[in-house]
């Protein structure tokens, strides 16, 4: 995983998400840790076959902030904040708000 992270990473990341979740087996390695509904999963080959299901498919993703804080530590730690909304792709469509928080090293990511 690059070490810059940024507008352009929240944008692909949730571009891949909405279109080719597997896409996003580059941002996870076997120390990734993911938290969903009070559930943690660890490990890239327990997180992303949660990307082909329910909540995140079908979905469209719109996003209204992201907040990006580096942290001043010996590896590359930023924190990152997401605010956006997600439209569900259900027999109708639902709108629901979503707030998702990321935490990035260059040897691990977290996503709460």
């Amino acid at each position: 995983m690059s070490p810059k992270v940024d507008k352009s990473f929240v944008k692909e990341y949730y571009e891949k998400l909405d279109t080719n979740p597997a896409a996003l087996a580059r941002y996870y390695n076997d120390k990734s840790l993911f938290s969903l509904d009070g559930v943690i999963y660890e490990g890239q080959m327990n997180i992303l076959p949660l990307f082909s299901g329910s909540p995140f498919q079908p979905c469209i993703h719109t996003i209204e902030k992201a907040d990006f804080l580096p942290l001043p530590l010996d590896d590359y730690v930023v924190v990152v904040k997401v605010v956006g909304t997600t439209y569900l792709q259900l027999p109708t469509t639902t709108k629901k708000n979503f707030s998702q928080v990321y935490m990035f090293s260059s040897s691990f990511f977290f996503f709460f």
